[in-house]
């Protein structure tokens, strides 16, 4: 989950796996601190302009399945998370629309086509 500041800024982001290590060593009083305490400042981002496949090697190589979405490199704004999930989803249109135009189009002649038999073999 991003956590950001009152400009939209990215502060930094707090996991669901991060939540459930602080309370495994904490307890529950973790519940009780302030969420700028507890989010993870050093974040992976990703920006609009980046190919889909840098993105799915930097959800590979972190083990992230969603990252935040920033304005740009020296811009912390977040405009929005992008999700494996989301990632998949793209894939498959793009197979379905390669799909789409690598479809074989039957061709009607308006001849008929002449079978083997009536080849001229005069040659």
């Amino acid at each position: 989950m991003p956590v950001v500041n009152e400009q939209a800024q990215l502060v930094g982001v707090l996991t669901r796996r991060d939540i459930r290590e602080r309370i495994e060593r904490e307890g529950n009083s973790v519940l009780q601190r302030a969420l700028g305490e507890l989010v993870r400042g050093e974040t992976i981002e990703t920006y609009p302009d980046q190919p889909l496949r840098v993105v799915v090697y930097r959800m590979a190589e972190t083990g992230f399945t969603r990252l935040p979405v920033l304005d740009g490199q020296h811009s912390r704004k977040l405009v929005g998370m992008i999700s494996l999930h989301d990632l998949l989803r793209a894939r498959t249109r793009s197979l379905e629309e390669e799909r789409h135009r690598e479809r074989v189009l039957r061709i009607r002649l308006p001849f008929a086509a002449r079978g083997p038999a009536a080849v001229d073999r005069s040659t």
